[in-house]
């Protein structure tokens, strides 16, 4: 009987021990396992980049010092105060910045073969146009005006001068050589927000 019994207790004692192992084994992750699941809850990095808005009133440089990336144009079939009006403006720009302006900066006509003459235009070049140019920004604006008005403003990186008629757009170009280009500066800038609007003096009679 006393072995039956010793017999009993190592049986119960093996059974116990054995089912302890197991239950470490199934509650006790392996280092393996826990690295795989540590990884599959990682957050990655957010590399999205900020999108950078330009300021549309931030200065624009005409001439630093040693380039200019702006180009005036004017209509290839303006009349003749339009051309003595670019004319002007190419000249004041020239001789009231620094000597090197003298060969950079550029007056052009808006010929283009393709768009032939009531052909419209769209670029994102900088440019100083003057008058009703087939550029969109000219004839969007011209369509705006009134007998005898002038719109001087920015429209993207284009400074579009335009009156309704070539002696409101002279007119126009005298005024902003006078407010503007009127004095001696080795960088020539201006301002993002400018906007002059006014009516022409009575129109000359020319005979």
């Amino acid at each position: 009987n006393k072995k039956k019994i010793v017999f009993w207790i190592s049986l119960m004692l093996l059974a116990t021990t054995l089912l302890t192992a197991c239950g470490d084994a199934a509650v006790t992750p392996s280092a393996d396992t826990t690295t795989a699941q540590n990884e599959s809850i990682d957050t990655p990095a957010d590399t999205t980049e900020t999108p950078v808005t330009e300021d549309p009133n931030a200065p624009r440089v005409i001439f630093d010092g040693q380039s200019c990336d702006y180009i005036i144009y004017r209509s290839e079939y303006c009349g003749e105060l339009v051309t003595d009006a670019s004319v002007a403006l190419r000249n004041a720009l020239r001789d009231n910045i620094s000597e090197n302006a003298t060969k950079l900066v550029s007056l052009k006509t808006d010929f283009d073969k393709a768009a032939g003459r009531e052909g419209i235009i769209e670029n994102d070049e900088k440019e100083i146009l003057i008058g009703k140019t087939n550029r969109k920004e000219s004839r969007d604006i011209h369509a705006t005006l009134k007998e005898q008005e002038y719109v001087i403003k920015w429209v993207g990186k284009k400074l579009v001068i335009v009156g309704y008629d070539d002696y409101v757009t002279a007119q126009a170009v005298a005024i902003f050589i006078k407010e503007y280009v009127s004095t001696k500066q080795d960088v020539f800038a201006l301002s993002g927000d400018i906007l002059m609007t006014g009516t022409a003096t009575i129109q000359k009679i020319l005979l």
